[in-house]
């Protein structure tokens, strides 16, 4: 195979279609009047406290709003608040709950857990002699609200308790694309999370390259007013940003017998031709001249048979 030939253009006669679409995406929602210490030093001379009270007076107050919030809304929907500890795989949890639940819109559980965050810490500068807030590595418990969106499928916002509070969504690009095809009464079937049936490509296709970016943040400003407290007390400045992006192709045979084949040479192929250095530069990290620990690859054949 040449290397510049697109496999989906060397088997376009098996292939039905091919759909380009949003997977896994997480944003980050900065409310950028807090965001850094110089602008949280200002905050705080605006409100007359004295830097040394920062903690105290202004960011624990803070912090018993943000759980007051989310506890309320707890109890109102009738959820129990449910802590975790940090390594758990929230996700299988969650499969748990919407196993019995169904998929119908509305809160469908709300994690606590003791995770890592960025904070202040009032500090001395030795340079100039006086107190000023600097960044910390710090922990403080984290509220995982996830939902039942009846545009976006599920997703979760991730609320932290302590300032600067910065916000985290995720949703999935197929669960939105599926909804969407839905209303446009475009069949589809999907496994996991992929589509391996779409009776029409090409408007499936279009509904992905016209998503609507403004619509999302009209809905991301609306989950952050309605859960966390401090939303709006400082002005319009919550900023959301990408974190984490993927981007999928899903391209779908025609035939089931086709695959199969075609997968074990691709598998084998790439286990042959993909080095550690193209792993490492797909992650974005650059493999060292001298490197930490040793990397390798290794490609075995077994073959079944008697042993003597």
């Amino acid at each position: 195979m040449k290397h510049s030939e697109l496999l989906t253009k060397r088997f376009d006669k098996n292939i039905a279609g091919v759909l380009n679409c949003f997977d896994r995406l997480v944003l980050f929602g900065t409310y950028q009047p807090i965001c850094y210490p110089q602008v949280m030093s200002w905050q705080l001379h605006e409100a007359g406290i004295q830097l040394i009270d920062y903690e105290k007076k202004f960011a624990n107050k803070l912090r018993l709003e943000m759980t007051a919030r989310i506890k309320n809304i707890a109890t109102q929907e009738g959820i129990p608040i449910k802590n975790v500890y940090a390594s758990v795989r929230k996700e299988a949890f969650v499969s748990e709950i919407l196993s019995a639940r169904g998929d119908a819109p509305g809160i469908v559980c709300i994690l606590s857990a003791m995770e890592s965050c960025r904070c202040f810490k009032v500090r001395k500068n030795h340079k100039s002699g006086y107190l000023e807030l600097q960044w910390k590595p710090g922990k403080c418990l984290h509220y995982y609200v996830y939902l039942m969106d009846p545009d976006y499928g599920l997703c979760y916002l991730r609320i932290p308790t302590w300032a600067p509070f910065r916000l985290q969504f995720y949703f999935n690009g197929h669960d939105w694309l599926q909804r969407r095809m839905a209303a446009e009464a475009i069949t589809y079937r999907k496994a996991d999370n992929c589509f391996v049936h779409v009776s029409d490509f090409e408007r499936a296709q279009s509904i992905v390259d016209t998503f609507d970016v403004k619509s999302l943040h009209r809905r991301l400003d609306q989950l952050a007013a309605r859960f966390v407290a401090v939303h709006g007390r400082w002005g319009q400045g919550l900023h959301w940003s990408i974190y984490q992006a993927e981007w999928a192709t899903d391209v779908v045979f025609k035939s089931s017998r086709i695959l199969p084949v075609l997968y074990e040479d691709l598998v084998r192929t790439a286990a042959i031709e993909i080095k550690c250095a193209d792993i490492y530069g797909f992650l974005g990290r650059r493999l060292s001249v001298k490197p930490a620990s040793q990397v390798s690859n290794r490609l075995q054949t077994l073959i079944e048979g008697d042993s003597y």
